[in-house]
């Protein structure tokens, strides 16, 4: 998957406001992952970018970077763990936020036995999810199981269905788009002419991808994507 998506502005042009955008299922990912972000995770991308959080968060974390491996436990994993946590998702619009990585899950698996080879030589080898490794005999009725625990990366398809195109509202609301619901917006923004509507295809690139994260964790206000692209709205307007 392309790290720049994309996304159509609903944008009036009289009050300069971007009224909803339309996204499909990468955007919306991307924008769900971000309530996956562990603290120590968002605290790195902001230094990464040479942005404030804001806090003492960026304090908290180089401290415990810096801290001597003297001061602490002797688990070798701790500091890393803890500077780097994984995420419990692995959607592939993480990579437009650099330094996120996803978690390893361990699934049950259960193995069978074959009854009479477990009896004759009771070995791991003989251990089995389909078929016993020593007689080929298709383990239909085992008598013996047992649970093991593998690792398994979750790289599923994301979050949400590709069914549908979504709503993204200015302040980042999201929800299934249809005809109906079209209009209402335009009804409940009170827009008496659709020539004051324009729709435009902007980019949802790594600058903009860090700028909606930003903006949603610091919580600058509710129009969130009209402060990230009106600037080129205005711009392709007046350029008319």
């Amino acid at each position: 998957m392309s790290s720049n998506m994309s996304m159509k502005l609903v944008f009036h042009k009289e009050s300069k406001k971007v009224l909803y955008a339309e996204a499909r299922k990468d955007v919306v990912d991307f924008l769900f992952y971000i309530l996956t972000v562990p603290v120590a995770t968002i605290t790195r991308i902001f230094s990464n970018n040479k942005k404030d959080m804001g806090g003492c968060l960026f304090n908290l974390y180089k401290s415990f970077e810096n801290l001597n491996s003297d001061y602490i436990q002797e688990d070798h994993k701790i500091k890393e763990d803890i500077l780097y946590p994984k995420t419990s998702f692995s959607v592939q619009e993480r990579l437009l936020l650099p330094g996120t990585r996803h978690a390893d899950h361990e699934v049950r698996v259960i193995l069978y036995g074959c009854p009479d080879c477990l009896r004759n030589y009771y070995v791991d080898d003989y251990y089995s999810d389909s078929t016993c490794h020593n007689c080929k005999c298709k383990l239909n009725n085992p008598e013996v199981k047992k649970v093991r625990l593998a690792k398994s990366v979750e790289s599923g398809p994301g979050l949400v269905k590709d069914l549908v195109t979504y709503f993204v509202m200015d302040d980042l609301e999201i929800k299934p788009m249809s005809t109906v619901s079209s209009f209402s917006l335009l009804n409940k923004f009170n827009v008496k002419d659709v020539g004051d509507i324009q729709e435009i295809v902007v980019v949802l690139g790594k600058n903009e991808a860090f700028k909606i994260f930003e903006a949603s964790i610091k919580g600058k206000g509710k129009e969130m994507l009209t402060s990230i692209y009106i600037d080129k709205l205005v711009k392709q307007e007046e350029e008319k």
